[in-house]
């Protein structure tokens, strides 16, 4: 399959040379490749001069039973160009086989001297033929000789390669990595969490190339047990420091998230949803972030959506990726542009700000908070980078709960207005963007129109349409013939109309 070509221009370049040196027959082993003509050619030739043998369908094992069979009186021929793997040479030798290998992507360094300068080839069909000749040359005791030399090398190598690996693991005390600890707590609130998602989002929280100093889950009165089956899955498969926060009565995801607030002892908190995968830098570039610029409040990462019911390991780069702005207080009454849940936050502002508003259970309690951030005036430090992976879920609040409460939620947390001026910046940004709406439909229509109208105007330019104005405009001279042609018109399309009429009945 590699270097097949090569390999047969090298054959019918011999001019005799290796028949008349004893060669007398050639076998080929592996997959059956694309031949052009000039190959089939070739083969036919060798066919003519050599017994030629194919092997296209053996196993690995098959073929290496094959090499032992000839290895007494054969040479293997590997014209690799630029793949070249070990394992291959390897494998012939160790069958017992004479390699012959090209000196080409990366095979030289596997050879000692003085085996290189027989047993490797320059890439090319001469170089290639030269070296057969010379291993056909070699008298039958010179080629076993070369053959014992060469395998035991190649094991006495392989030894020392093993040896060295073995006492690397066995004598040398192993050096963990000193892992990255950042200034953050991780807040995760959980109500009734499948616990399969849980494992998913342990499975990041561990591999998080900057580790949080805590996580910290607050379980928002769960179903009876589910706390300690939590607790039993974290102390199993978790392998940072973490607590467990129990509510007595449910508080909602915004009460969840500030008791977790308060009990952070950090610079920085991190919100993270129970059922989403922070990814490997998650916790790493929002640290950064916030250290970089000390007027930002909040660090939001982008955001790529998967579904419940896939592996998240199995996304295709086509996947919904939410990008946020992080700015906009005006347009961020009807859309999130500001950021999603999975963010991070300057401990000290959050709490000045009195966290997240859990005056109701709403949904948008992260829009919310956002929105209080920057009509505030605080800036939000956007991560443009994917950090963590969001679980569509059909059951989730976005799509199962009510929206005029989570915009209600939007108003009272716009910060630097009066309550009232706050709901009436909501009704006018509907507004516009129900006008909106509207010139956006009268557009499509007068579009619509134009098309149409282009249309009657190409139809009213044709030739033959042209031709009938010009006889109805002559007619309109003469009352009386104009008259009698336009009763004998209406006369017979009443007749057809008659007609078809009749048809259609029958």
């Amino acid at each position: 399959m590699k270097g097949y070509s090569l390999f047969l221009a090298a054959l019918t370049a011999d001019e005799g040379q290796l028949l008349h040196l004893g060669i007398k027959r050639i076998i080929f082993i592996g997959p059956r490749v694309s031949e052009t003509q000039e190959d089939i050619a070739r083969l036919n030739m060798l066919r003519s001069q050599f017994e030629v043998e194919e092997y296209t369908s053996l196993s690995r094992i098959a073929a290496m039973d094959k090499l032992r069979s000839y290895a007494n009186n054969a040479f293997c021929v590997m014209p690799y160009l630029g793949d070249n793997h070990p394992y291959a040479l390897l494998d012939v030798t160790f069958a017992c086989v004479l390699p012959l290998m090209l000196r080409a992507g990366g095979v030289a360094e596997l050879f000692a001297e003085p085996f290189d300068r027989v047993l490797l080839a320059d890439p090319t069909e001469t170089s290639l033929l030269a070296r057969m000749c010379a291993l056909a040359k070699l008298s039958v005791e010179e080629r076993h000789r070369l053959r014992v030399n060469f395998l035991d090398n190649m094991m006495s190598a392989q030894k020392s390669i093993n040896d060295a690996v073995r006492q690397f693991g066995e004598l040398n005390v192993p050096v963990m990595p000193q892992s990255v600890v950042g200034k953050a707590t991780v807040i995760v609130p959980v109500f009734n969490t499948d616990l399969r998602f849980i494992t998913d989002l342990v499975f990041g929280l561990n591999n998080q190339s900057m580790l949080p100093v805590e996580v910290i889950f607050i379980d928002d009165a769960s179903q009876q047990g589910y706390a300690n089956q939590l607790d039993e899955l974290l102390q199993r498969e978790l392998r940072l420091p973490f607590r467990i926060i129990s509510h007595p009565v449910n508080k909602g995801l915004a009460g969840a998230r500030n008791t977790g607030l308060r009990a952070a002892n950090t610079e920085y908190v991190i919100n993270v949803d129970s059922d989403d995968v922070p990814l490997n830098d998650f916790v790493r570039n929002i640290v950064h972030r916030l250290d970089a610029d000390p007027v930002c409040a909040a660090a939001v990462p982008y955001l790529k959506a998967f579904n419940e019911e896939t592996d998240f390991n199995e996304q295709k780069f086509d996947s919904y990726v939410y990008r946020p702005l992080g700015d906009g207080m005006i347009v961020a009454q009807l859309d999130n542009n500001l950021g999603h849940a999975n963010s991070g936050y300057r401990t000290s502002v959050i709490r000045a700000l009195g966290g997240w508003d859990e005056s109701d259970k709403s949904m948008w309690e992260d829009w919310a908070l956002y929105l209080k951030l920057v009509s505030s005036g605080y800036r939000i430090g956007v991560i443009p980078q994917t950090d963590c992976m969001y679980r569509v879920r059909k059951q989730s609040m976005l799509r199962t709960y009510k929206v005029w409460p989570a915009m209600r939620r939007l108003a009272r947390n716009t910060a630097g207005l009066p309550r009232y001026e706050s709901f009436r910046l909501q009704a006018v940004m509907r507004h516009a963007r129900e006008e909106e709406h509207a010139m956006r439909a009268i557009h499509s229509e007068l579009l619509r129109i134009r098309e149409e109208h282009a249309v009657l105007t190409a139809e009213l330019n044709r030739r033959s349409v042209r031709a009938a104005r010009s006889i109805v405009a002559r007619l309109v001279k003469f009352p009386r013939a104009f008259g009698a042609v336009r009763g004998v018109g209406l006369g017979v399309w009443k007749f057809a109309r008659r007609i078809r009429n009749l048809v259609v009945s029958k």
